[in-house]
């Protein structure tokens, strides 16, 4: 470190521990903002942008501010990190108040209201870089180490607040304790600000006099990379860097089954990575200072490695799957998130002089990348990934890394020939071994050490998830058992007694409500119920769509005239069409610990879907055998039971008629073929097996000991028996992470 540097220290660790609140803010807000606008893609994409635009907007301002000599530049850091204290104690209720009304605004609306939720924090937030950039470089004339040091301490402490918030702080306080952990460090950040803006005044004469430094400036300017060009790079830079982030979030999710956890770590490690680049490039800035042609070089390096990283990331995180060594795919992650941020200090320091503009310079600069973060996050996330396979977008982005690399041509005509053609031949190696290194990875990562070469019979990527679809007509979502194509319940091999017997819980359902379609068995049960007048299913993910047309016994309900297929997510379909009433509600939901699961299984949802509830309606969904998912469930409904592993919930007694569920059963017909023969003792067997499971004197209809031998259950019962357990709620998110 500059011995320049010596009285300004403290500025470090205030910067590392201003990067903790931000980032838990943004794990936690966007949690909150997905509950209200929902987790498909649009508002996955629409809550990040907004997120992101509003720390580059702040850039701008703070850069601005950086150069009014009336404002001491820790005095505004120390305000700026109050208001975002005091923002933070308000925000969860705020979000909360505002989404109720804006969540039957349309797409651009909401937009906009999600913008403006977040715009003053992350305005705040992003002013503090150039702010305390231009503190330090008015101190000690080195842009790319005070910036690539300030960069580093601040995502350092970004990525101690992600694996923090993983390991323990959102299943210990969940997501409003949380937000207080957030307030806490704003305010000590703030005070702590404020004490050292008091303290400094007495060491001002340590300010470097950056007119002291001209010749440095000017031996500099000589060599350096125009600002434009500069702004130039760190968009496309910014572009490419946020679009391997959702593409290694998407690799890692499916590698891990979708738990909850695998968000914040990749992240952390995506952020460690950035911080350790900026560090490197820090310090090869002290070192070079002024050799703008090295640091050239080094640039071109950095952008190459990022490439070659980055390209053969997918294809050797599914290798090291079939061996059990995922976790050094996670430190081959941390060293390609490493080497993309090696680039954003390297070129401040080549395009932007030591002098009173630094800051400003530097806000248009990392405003410049942070719109290119937020196009590649939109573009990356909203576009290519619906027509793309992912591996194909990773070497879309390494050979645009390529490219950036190829502009910074060496001063040497030799050396830049040679450079240009190594570039092209690399790129043409990136294209030809493309193909085979896309083949057989998603069959690696769902398959592990159980990996036979066997391919998938199909495979649907969508900017919404991944499906596949086994040679035996297993379906996974994400890399999770989704189901299987059957509507056969005599051979009954995916559990689909439970759509049929719900005739013994209804006695007309004549317009019932699907969340979720998977592989269509259930929603084909349900479009043939002989009372059925519409059945709307709700999908987050068209993929599915496609998959069931590939299956004769259910591609038929694709065009039945009775069912309706909408793309949405669907507690926001709920929230946004509160006048529709249904007579059955059902959720073969995901397993509970899954990302998200929560939002559909937590007593806020529940009490949403009961009021959407026909007179004698019932909801009936999967519990997966949580017990905290059937607590949740008898306590929000008194008159709830359990068959198997789902629950039936509703604001009435629900009655049990096994006369007319044996009825419906033996008539029951799918696209006009009778499903049950009575002449067949094989049927006659099943069927009366089926009736027996309501026999409350045979099954203990009320007992809380083992309840898995027993397919009925009371909510006396379940209460009972989960006495220990806890209730679901949107703040503590369930079993997602505990």
């Amino acid at each position: 470190m500059p011995r320049s540097s010596n009285h300004f220290w403290p500025v470090y660790p205030l910067f590392l521990f201003s990067g903790f609140p931000a980032l838990l803010y943004q794990i936690v807000w966007q949690r909150s903002l997905f509950t209200l606008f929902g987790t498909n893609i649009e508002s996955i994409t629409l809550v990040v942008a907004a997120f992101m635009l509003g720390l580059g907007l702040g850039s701008l301002i703070g850069g601005k501010l950086s150069t009014l000599r009336l404002l001491p530049q820790l005095l505004l850091f120390a305000l700026l990190e109050l208001c975002i204290g005091l923002f933070g104690l308000v925000s969860l209720q705020l979000y909360d108040l505002v989404g109720s009304y804006a969540i039957n605004l349309d797409y651009l609306s909401m937009t906009l209201v999600a913008f403006l939720l977040v715009f003053l924090p992350t305005l705040c937030m992003g002013a503090t870089l150039p702010i305390l950039s231009a503190f330090l470089v008015a101190r000690m004339p080195n842009v790319g180490f005070s910036l690539g040091t300030l960069y580093f301490v601040n995502t350092l402490g970004s990525a101690i607040a992600a694996f923090s918030a993983s390991l323990f702080l959102l299943g210990m306080y969940g997501m409003q304790g949380t937000i207080y952990v957030a307030c806490l460090f704003n305010f000590l950040i703030g005070a702590a600000a404020l004490l050292f803006h008091f303290w400094q005044k007495s060491t001002a004469n340590e300010v470097v006099d950056t007119a002291t430094k001209q010749d440095e400036s000017r031996d500099l300017a000589e060599n350096a990379i125009s600002l434009r060009k500069i702004l130039l790079l760190a968009f496309v830079s910014g572009f490419i860097a946020l679009s391997y982030e959702i593409l290694w979030m998407r690799i890692f999710s499916f590698a891990n089954a979708g738990t909850a956890f695998i968000f914040p770590r990749v992240l952390g490690l995506f952020l460690l990575g950035l911080a350790l680049g900026s560090y490197v490039a820090g310090r090869v800035c002290e070192r070079l200072k002024d050799d703008t042609l090295q640091i050239n070089r080094l640039l071109k390096l950095s952008m190459v490695f990022a490439s070659l990283l980055g390209f053969f990331l997918m294809p050797l995180a599914a290798y090291l799957a079939t061996q059990a060594a995922l976790l050094f795919a996670e430190l081959y992650l941390l060293v390609a998130a490493l080497a993309l941020g090696i680039p954003f200090p390297l070129l401040a320091h080549i395009g932007i002089k030591a002098d009173k503009m630094s800051g400003q310079k530097i806000s248009y600069m990392y405003m410049s990348n942070i719109a290119g973060a937020t196009i590649g996050t939109v573009l990356t996330g909203f576009v290519l990934m619906d027509y793309l396979p992912t591996q194909t977008i990773a070497m879309l982005l390494a050979i645009g890394g390529l490219l950036i690399a190829a502009t910074l041509v060496d001063t040497e005509k030799g050396r830049s020939r040679s450079s240009s053609i190594a570039l092209a031949v690399l790129a043409l190696t990136f294209l030809a071994s493309n193909p085979a290194l896309s083949r057989g990875n998603y069959e690696k990562f769902q398959a592990i050490r159980n990996y036979a070469g066997i391919p998938f019979k199909h495979i649907v990527e969508t900017k919404s998830g991944v499906i596949t679809v086994t040679q035996n007509d297993r379906v996974y979502g994400g890399g999770v058992y989704d189901g299987l194509f059957n509507t056969d319940l005599i051979t009954d091999n995916n559990g689909i007694i439970r759509p049929y017997i719900l005739s013994a819980f209804h006695p007309e359902p004549k317009r019932v409500l699907m969340i979720g379609l998977a592989t269509g068995s259930w929603a084909q049960i349900l479009a043939h119920h002989p009372a059925l007048e519409q059945l709307v299913v709700v999908e987050i993910n068209p993929g599915y769509s496609e998959i069931v047309a590939t299956n004769t016994a259910v591609s038929s309900l694709l065009t039945n005239e009775k069912v309706e297929i909408r793309i949405d997510d669907g507690r926001r379909y709920m929230q946004r069409n509160a006048t529709e009433k249904f007579d059955l509600i059902i959720m073969n939901t995901t397993f509970h610990w899954r990302a998200y699961a929560a939002n559909l299984l937590s007593q806020d949802f529940l009490k949403i879907v009961l009021s959407r509830l026909n007179d004698g309606g019932i909801a009936f969904y999967n519990s997966t055998n949580s017990m905290n998912v059937q607590k949740t469930a008898a306590t929000v409904c008194p008159h709830s039971l359990r068959f198997q592993n789902h629950m039936l919930c509703g604001n009435e007694e629900i009655a049990v008629d096994t006369q007319r569920l044996e009825s419906i059963l033996w008539n029951y017909e799918i696209d006009g073929i009778r499903q049950h023969d009575r002449s067949k003792e094989r049927n006659r067997n099943r069927i009366a097996e089926i009736i027996e499971m309501f026999d409350a004197s045979r099954y203990g209809f009320n007992t809380a000991v083992d309840f898995t031998t027993y397919p009925l259950e009371s909510a006396t019962s379940i209460l009972e028996r989960t006495e220990d357990n806890f209730i679901i709620t949107d703040d503590n998110m369930g079993d997602e992470w505990n």
